[in-house]
């Protein structure tokens, strides 16, 4: 995150963002009707995809055959326009047999100059028989890269996922949000989890690796999850996935993910609530909890006395500090002291400030304010570790944690990760949710 003097309003692509949703689909491939230049910098994205599926081992690989394609727009068709450019490539790509369908995306260049790529799209399908998906979008002038996620799936789910479609034995749930197939998976499986307490067999992450076939089970939901890590972005989900479940006729939970120990109890209650399976709820929370107490007895020998300065940088609607806290407190964990890193606003760091009251006894500290000579690298001699949310150099027991911890699962796996850091020598580990 850029500090206060650095911040600017960020831009966003829509052709990078469609390349990461659809990078693992086996049968897809994405067109993007742009200059080359854009088709490189979409391409250092495949090899990105590729690093990071390497280093996840994520279950849906890269499709080692060709699936990203541009136009290849020039002077020329900035000028005249592109259209008949685009047929030709739409045309070469259908021809390919392991395309089953082709996704289009149009940038900046083709959107500026008036190109009608939606109807070159409905011309080729209507030639090859192959279906063409045109996602709108218009390169850097799109909003956000969660409007062009959700118009990526509605365009999908339209096409390969009608209304309508026959009932199996299966109990579906669907779950929107942040979740390229690259990612890490360790939430999205939590919660795929938790929701088979409620006799949900097959729970769906889309786009993630699907294919044609796979997509269509969407239709089949009874319950649409909407997920967000930023709190503006996610009302944009629950909109979202409340007209998936009046398309679809099933239920819209609004809980978000789970986050920290409390309030996966709270949550697997609340969605039992709404689903009208109270006593199924109250034995998750019993089996839940449980578990928690089992795990957490291996491992509070180990923790209790430890001291943590908590560094935060993030704002709280997207990091609560609270959850952590919770989590040290039940391990007997002892916070030295909070930091209110530079890197939040001074209202950002109001917020978190009047989050805290009465929930810690550990001094909060603002950054700018230390006393001469004091600084962060300092006080952290004064602990065991330290929790960060932004990695602070010089600091060798350091666990930089991501936003999202979810459920039970999600607790344990950072347990693990805090005792690594803790190991002899001491280690530096970013945490991913």
């Amino acid at each position: 995150m850029l500090r206060q003097s650095q911040r600017r309003k960020r831009a966003f692509c829509n052709l990078g963002t469609i390349y990461y949703a659809m990078c693992c689909c086996p049968d897809a491939a994405l067109v993007i009707h742009a200059p080359r230049a854009c088709s490189h910098w979409v391409a250092w994205a495949g090899f990105n995809a590729r690093r990071v599926n390497y280093l996840r081992q994520a279950p849906f690989p890269v499709p080692e055959r060709p699936h990203l394609f541009v136009s290849g727009m020039g002077e020329k068709q900035a000028i005249f326009g592109g259209e008949q450019l685009l047929k030709k490539c739409l045309r070469t790509v259908a021809a390919l047999p392991y395309i089953h369908y082709i996704v289009v995306a149009a940038g900046c260049t083709a959107s500026v100059i008036g190109d009608d790529t939606e109807s070159v799209c409905r011309a080729v399908e209507a030639e090859c028989g192959k279906p063409i998906l045109f996602i709108p979008g218009t390169g850097f002038m799109t909003k956000n890269y969660v409007v062009t996620q959700s118009l990526l799936l509605d365009a999908l789910f339209r096409r390969f996922a009608p209304a309508g479609a026959e009932v199996t034995g299966e109990k579906v749930a669907v779950v929107l949000g942040e979740n390229p197939p690259l990612g890490n998976l360790r939430g999205p499986n939590e919660v795929a989890r938790l929701l088979r307490y409620f006799g949900f067999t097959r729970v769906l992450f889309p786009p993630n690796g699907f294919t044609c076939g796979e997509l269509a089970q969407v239709a089949q939901a009874k319950l649409i999850l909407p997920t967000g890590i930023n709190k503006t972005y996610f009302k944009h989900w629950v909109a979202f996935g409340e007209k998936l479940a009046a398309r679809y006729g099933a239920h819209c939970s609004t809980l978000n993910f789970p986050d920290g120990l409390t309030h996966t109890y709270e949550w697997l209650r609340a969605l039992g609530a709404e689903l009208g399976m109270l006593d199924a709820a109250e034995r998750a929370v019993q089996q839940e909890q449980a578990r928690w107490r089992a795990f957490a007895q291996g491992h509070r020998a180990r923790l209790a006395g430890k001291r943590c300065l908590f560094v935060i940088s993030h704002r709280l609607d997207f990091c609560d500090p609270v959850l952590s806290l919770e989590l040290f407190q039940d391990l007997g964990i002892q916070v030295t002291a909070v930091v209110l890193h530079n890197d939040l606003k001074d209202v950002e760091k109001a917020e978190q400030r009047a989050h805290l009251q009465g929930r810690t006894t550990a001094p909060v500290l603002d950054e700018r304010e230390l006393a001469p000579g004091q600084d962060i690298v300092t006080l952290s001699a004064q602990a065991d570790f330290m929790l960060t949310t932004v990695l602070v150099p010089g600091v060798a027991r350091q666990l930089s944690l991501s936003i999202h911890r979810v459920g039970i699962g999600g607790a344990e796996y950072f347990v693990g990760r805090l005792e690594r850091v803790l190991q002899a020598g001491g280690h530096c580990i970013l945490h991913e949710y």
